[in-house]
């Protein structure tokens, strides 16, 4: 199984890890559920057996085509490929002639996961291509008896943070604002290709900043159903292609750091225990090398989703102002299955203190360009990068409407510099970033 303990991709689906009164609410509905979405043309219904088309209706349903792949008791949000295809998909079925005059319905099975799978693809599309904000694309389905499951994280154990359909919009809806994800140019062949296990098994979270991707070792390790694991190698020519130009390891030394060094990458060590949470100096120091590092960052743990996907949210959250529900979101739209068990909760912590940062360097920023003329106003100029990632959104709470754009390179978080080594099982922190002359060159390729 793909998960903080194993490396491996074997999904089971074992409901049984939800409570049985939770589970059982959500999957007792009505064969009979319909909800009208665009007036006269657009529905989702929930059904037993999908219907054949009529004069007046097409019927058509996902459930069997886009499918989610659980480690355990998760069920969704779907991968931001399905999430594509199936916009492109109804974009179709709306722009067809041969059902112009026919409704359109969208059906489901009456299950947990196929009604909250299905109504999520809905709202995106409508949200995408209707140019509705989250809410208003969820307004139809606000009145669902039963409610919509919450989707979980990829553990055994009790859910302890619901995500909801409307979190999962607000973060696409987020990502789309900051120009993360485009339904016309997203690759999907790409995002399915690399995404296996035997491609590399990895997934662009910021385009051109972060990737994560499950920790190489040493020499490949075969498994019992025939999946090996990659080598740094398998990963040299793609990075170099793709402007990486630095690796972080939060795992053990399961491979040796010199082979990324020697092929031109930076790479650094910043251990902290499986599916616990970073201290704060690892924390600091994240942030530092993100800030700084002059191409994207692949980030890896041992299957690059607990602790990875923890670090990068908070990068996020400091520098953009997403929530926790938002940023969850859109880590498991890109790579399913990150952040798990109490790192969801660490993030919520955390959230309220990152805003504060991103104000603060925002305001630092621009002290720094105008001194003596010093106004909120100022930062609203040019269209400039931020960390090396563009971003739209002003400070939450602010009374401007307009697009905030400000450059905040070298002003990292503050941190007494760069910690060496921190004793302790998960405080472990080596920082050994030295890399050779130029990153990402003199690749190798091994495929």
């Amino acid at each position: 199984v793909k998960t903080e303990t194993t490396s491996v991709r074997q999904r089971r689906r074992l409901l049984s890890c939800l409570p049985q009164a939770s589970l059982q609410a959500c999957m007792v509905v009505s064969s009979a559920e319909t909800i009208e979405v665009l007036s006269g043309r657009l529905y989702w219904s929930c059904v037993r057996i999908l219907p054949i088309d009529t004069a007046e209706a097409h019927y058509f349903s996902t459930d069997d085509t886009l499918l989610y792949e659980p480690y355990y008791g998760d069920f969704g949000p779907l991968n931001i490929s399905a999430v594509t295809k199936y916009c492109r998909l109804l974009a179709s079925k709306m722009a067809d002639t041969r059902l112009e005059r026919k409704r359109i319905v969208h059906c489901c099975r009456a299950q947990h996961d196929t009604r909250a799978n299905s109504v999520l693809l809905l709202c995106c599309w409508n949200m995408i291509h209707n140019n509705m904000s989250p809410e208003q694309a969820f307004a139809p389905f606000t009145q669902l008896k039963p409610a919509l499951c919450p989707y979980r994280d990829a553990s055994l154990g009790a859910p302890c943070y619901d995500l909801t359909v409307l979190h999962c919009l607000r973060g696409l809806a987020k990502a789309r604002q900051m120009g993360w994800y485009d339904v016309e140019t997203f690759d999907t062949d790409a995002y399915d290709y690399y995404e296996r296990v035997d491609n590399g098994d990895f997934n662009w979270i910021v385009p051109g900043k972060f990737l994560s991707f499950s920790g190489p070792t040493q020499t490949p390790i075969a498994y019992v159903d025939g999946i090996t694991t990659n080598t740094p190698e398998t990963y040299f020519d793609y990075f170099a292609k793709n402007t990486v130009t630095g690796v972080v390891r939060f795992n053990n030394k399961v491979y040796d750091r010199r082979k990324f060094l020697d092929a031109g990458f930076h790479h650094y060590d910043l251990y902290f225990a499986d599916g616990g949470n970073p201290t704060d100096a690892i924390v600091r120091r994240f942030l530092e090398i993100a800030e700084k590092e002059e191409g994207a960052l692949a980030i890896h743990c041992k299957a690059g989703l607990g602790r990875t996907g923890t670090l990068i949210a908070l990068y996020l959250m400091k520098h953009f102002e997403l929530t926790t529900a938002e940023v969850i979101a859109w880590l498991r739209f890109c790579r399913p299955g990150s952040v798990i068990g109490p790192q969801q909760l660490f993030l919520q912590s955390m959230e309220k203190q990152m805003w504060r940062e991103v104000r603060r360097r925002w305001d630092t920023a621009t002290r720094l360009r105008d001194p003596d003329h010093f106004s909120p106003n100022a930062l609203l100029q040019g269209e400039e990068s931020l960390g090396g990632v563009r971003t739209y959104t002003p400070p939450r709470g602010s009374n401007s409407s307009s697009q905030l754009h400000a450059s905040l390179e070298g002003l990292s978080l503050s941190s007494p510099g760069s910690p060496g080594s921190a004793t302790g099982r998960t405080g472990a922190l080596a920082d050994s970033g030295s890399p050779a002359p130029s990153p990402g060159t003199s690749p190798a390729t091994v495929r």
